[in-house]
């Protein structure tokens, strides 16, 4: 049997965005994990360096020809993932460099690690959107939204798929 696939002997590029937060990463299943002042935060934020680490090389196993990647825990004010620790092959990136990036066509697709319950889901661990303390709904054309929803909504808006989510159940 002989397969015959429409790029057959092109080079097609994939440049390859990963989205982390923390709250879904494997292995997080206490809230004192989040706690900054607590020796469990840097073991999880170590989990975090592991799962980015994990992907990078599938992602590039996988024919990538660029990685990305955002530690997109905590906004500005928090840095959970330490540049050294990752895979040197993979790029970071800010908020404002994602946005960049989509808009100017220069990612084929996204990969989310890390993503949670939305603010409000019932039996949701470490459920949430956006700021535990001062959101709690976020609403899209009358629908709830959750923070992996809302970077699929502005990954739609560009033509960017969101090809795989890695979290916890809910």
């Amino acid at each position: 049997m002989t397969i015959v696939t429409p790029n057959e002997g092109k080079r097609t590029s994939m440049r390859i965005f990963l989205l982390t937060d923390l709250e879904g990463i494997a292995g997080v299943d206490n809230i004192e994990q989040m706690d900054q002042a607590k020796d469990t935060y840097r073991n999880t934020c170590e989990m975090l360096e592991h799962s980015i680490n994990l992907a990078v090389a599938a992602c590039y196993d996988s024919g990538a020809e660029q990685v990305y990647y955002m530690d997109g825990h905590g906004g500005r004010k928090t840095i959970n993932v330490n540049p050294e620790n990752i895979d040197g092959r993979a790029i970071p990136c800010s908020s404002v460099e994602w946005q960049a990036l989509l808009r100017e066509g220069k990612i084929d697709c996204q990969i989310e690690i890390g993503a949670h319950a939305r603010a409000g889901t019932i039996g949701g661990f470490l459920d949430h959107t956006l700021n535990s303390s001062e959101i709690f709904c976020i609403k899209y054309n009358g629908m709830e939204m959750s923070e992996l929803s809302l970077h699929a909504i502005l990954c739609a808006k560009y033509g960017v798929p969101i090809v795989a989510v890695v979290g916890d159940e809910l």
